[in-house]
């Protein structure tokens, strides 16, 4: 069983799902993707309703059994390589196939259905690539996609502010809401990160968000 919070860009709303582990995900077309396959071990996770279209989009085109190798990531897996760090998001797939010659036409795919905003290249090591909906160049105001989160909004990027925060010593509900507690909690943050308490979480904090969370002995003081 785990609980699947999905955020709808239509409504502006988290839906929450509880679901058996063989379910297919919601919003899943023809079983191709199961709450197991998504989830990866954790209990809670989240994701939106363009990344699981963007799903469907690539298995329609592709036709063919997709492997995920990687899904969801709960932040509290420690150590996170940089690459990795998508996946707390909710948003980023790692695929292979069960046949290696198989990849490149699953890579064309991807790349072809133009379903996710990045496609990582065939890495031959590990016979698989990434996808990932969020992803792109990092700006002044965005980190790699990211967008400016200030109170009030509600979506599945502040329930990775909120999971981080609670691994660092700030604790939250994991409700995918900014309200009153979670807007002390990132000034708090911000306080013991040296940055500006405003409580809005900008460039700088992602930055910081995601690079404490590469280091296990990090908690707030």
């Amino acid at each position: 069983m785990a609980t699947i919070h999905i955020y709808n860009h239509e409504t502006g709303k988290l839906e929450r799902y509880i679901r058996e582990l063989n379910e297919p995900m919601p919003y899943n077309v023809a079983g191709t993707l199961t709450v197991r396959e998504f989830v990866q071990g954790n209990k809670i996770a989240w994701t939106d309703v363009e990344t699981m279209r963007a799903w469907n989009n690539l298995c329609s085109n592709h036709g063919k059994p997709i492997n995920v190798l990687e899904a969801f990531r709960s932040i509290s897996l420690t150590p996170c390589p940089k690459n990795k760090r998508y996946h707390y998001l909710g948003l980023a797939f790692r695929l292979s196939c069960d046949k290696a010659e198989d990849l490149p036409a699953l890579h064309a795919a991807a790349v072809e259905s133009e379903a996710f905003s990045f496609v990582g290249p065939i890495e031959k090591e590990s016979e698989s690539f990434e996808v990932d909906k969020r992803y792109m160049p990092g700006g002044v105001f965005l980190i790699e996609g990211l967008p400016v989160i200030i109170k009030g909004m509600e979506n599945h990027y502040v329930m990775f502010i909120q999971s981080a925060l609670n691994l660092y010593g700030y604790p939250l509900v994991l409700d995918g809401v900014f309200g009153k507690n979670t807007a002390a909690a990132v000034r708090r943050f911000q306080r013991d990160a040296f940055l500006s308490e405003d409580g809005i979480v900008d460039r700088l904090e992602w930055e910081a968000l995601f690079n404490t969370s590469c280091l296990p002995e990090f908690r707030a003081c």
